[in-house]
């Protein structure tokens, strides 16, 4: 049996302890023994046979990079998928041409900037959507006319600047496993224009329609698909139906999925894991 380390904030592991206990779970029938270790642990620690990088820092990744030991997943995209600005500039740069109109227009605002907003002196240039770059589940989003809500929330912080999609607030989150399709679901907000499922909005499992599905991959070939072991790609759906990127969730929750659906994503992630250790001959 090999080792599979689960790296969080203790914090984290707490509020997890469910998602822990299935792949504890799941691990034993594929031959997995899962540990949970607290983030300021891991360098002090035995090295597994694999890991699971689940506090959103690439340096985590880094470490087992550097001593050979898989990771889930690299500092590549652990650093892609918690810098909201760096995501869109990468899809800026990688995306085939055709694609390219999906990404919304994206300005970045530095710590240093945001202090001058907020110090009045010079407005933003548009009106749209601001959110902090690190921020998750959808806390961190602000409309610009929200001045005295998003003043205090992101002061400090190194943020976006985004233009509004109009959507009847629904979004797609597209999980992705092993680098294929695993489910899409349509979330759709309650009385805000943010969709999360963790801020009372509603999810449905849905099918893609082959465009939708051809688009989908697209942003696969573009992150690579080898990279993108469990993950949510996200898109806005316009009014007129048209999908425009939002952001790489790279640690992909899946309380969602679970309440929406009859699919086990840890059981299949765990032996995706598996065959995944077997191939790289740790099993």
């Amino acid at each position: 049996m090999v080792t599979g380390y689960l790296i969080y904030q203790p914090e984290e592991a707490l509020k997890n302890q469910g998602f822990i206990r299935l792949f504890q779970q799941w691990g034993q029938e594929a031959g997995i023994r899962f540990q949970w270790v607290a983030v300021q642990e891991y360098e002090n620690r035995p090295l597994p046979d694999l890991a699971l990088n689940r506090t959103r820092r690439p340096q985590v990744s880094r470490y087992y990079e550097e001593r050979g030991i898989p990771v889930f997943h690299s500092s590549q995209l652990t650093r892609l998928g918690n810098d909201k600005y760096q995501t869109i500039a990468y899809l800026q740069e990688h995306l085939s041409e055709g694609y390219r109109w999906q990404l919304p227009r994206t300005m970045r605002l530095s710590a240093q900037q945001m202090e001058g907003l907020l110090a009045g002196e010079k407005p933003l240039p548009w009106q749209g959507v601001i959110k902090s770059v690190d921020g998750h589940g959808g806390t961190q989003v602000f409309l610009t006319g929200q001045e005295e809500r998003w003043k205090k929330a992101l002061a400090g912080k190194a943020c976006i600047l985004q233009e509004r999609i109009e959507s009847d607030s629904q979004d797609l989150r597209i999980y992705v496993l092993g680098g294929e399709i695993y489910q899409a679901v349509l979330r759709t907000g309650s009385k805000d224009f943010r969709s999360n499922y963790s801020l009372g909005g509603t999810a449905q499992a849905v099918a893609l329609s082959p465009e939708e599905e051809q688009n989908v991959r697209e942003y696969i070939r573009c992150f690579g698909k080898k990279e993108l072991s469990l993950v949510g790609l996200d898109f806005i759906r316009r009014k007129d139906g048209r999908l425009i990127f939002n952001e790489l969730e790279e640690m992909a929750g899946t309380r969602m999925l679970y309440q929406c659906s009859n699919r086990d994503i840890v059981r299949d992630y765990v032996a995706w894991l598996a065959k995944a250790a077997g191939t790289a001959g740790l099993s």
